[in-house]
């Protein structure tokens, strides 16, 4: 009868070893899931934030792009250069306010779709397809001149005609990077 008693407590202690092995890996994985659900959670909490800093980092910049284009489009000298054909005026504007404002590229562009702002309208004509890409936007992005560019732009007019429009460029190069990285 002992043995008996002995072979049951050893069957009863092995049950309930097996029992808290058993508990214990279903602890493991149920653990194992909780901290896997909480770290996604947390990954989506950044991921969310990050996204809504680069959509007001994105949207500054859009507003800075077009306050530019803005203020170039008030610029009567500009207005009546390109009114009086004066594209040698008008390309003198435009690389002042390139460089002062370090932009990459400053468009004046007239109503026959010619790029007067490089000096010469007779030759510079808009190419199809960046014409296409600037389409009625106000602001976008765009492929010019090998780089991939912001771009504001305004339409230039007087009170009984529009003159054309001017395109304000900033390329979205390692330094525009390093300024996203450090508002991340």
């Amino acid at each position: 009868m002992r043995n008996f008693k002995l072979s049951l407590f050893n069957k009863l202690l092995g049950f309930l070893l097996l029992c808290l092995v058993c508990s214990g890996a279903v602890a493991v994985v149920l653990i194992r899931g909780q901290m896997t659900d909480l770290a996604y959670e947390q990954m989506r909490v950044l991921f969310e934030s990050d996204l809504r800093n680069i959509r007001a980092f994105l949207r500054a910049k859009a507003d800075g792009v077009l306050a530019v284009a803005r203020d170039l489009a008030k610029d009567e000298l500009l207005k009546t250069g390109l009114e009086l054909k004066v594209f040698d005026q008008v390309k003198t504007l435009a690389a002042s306010h390139k460089t002062t404002l370090g932009l990459s590229e400053v468009l004046v562009i007239n109503a026959q779709k010619r790029i007067v702002s490089r000096g010469d309208a007779s030759r510079d004509i808009l190419d199809p397809p960046v014409d296409a890409a600037l389409a009625d936007k106000v602001f976008g992005v765009i492929k010019f001149g090998g780089l991939y560019q912001m771009f504001g732009q305004i339409v230039l007019a007087t009170a009984d005609q529009v003159l054309g429009r001017v395109v304000v460029m900033q390329p979205m190069s390692p330094a525009f990077f390093l300024e996203l990285k450090a508002v991340l």
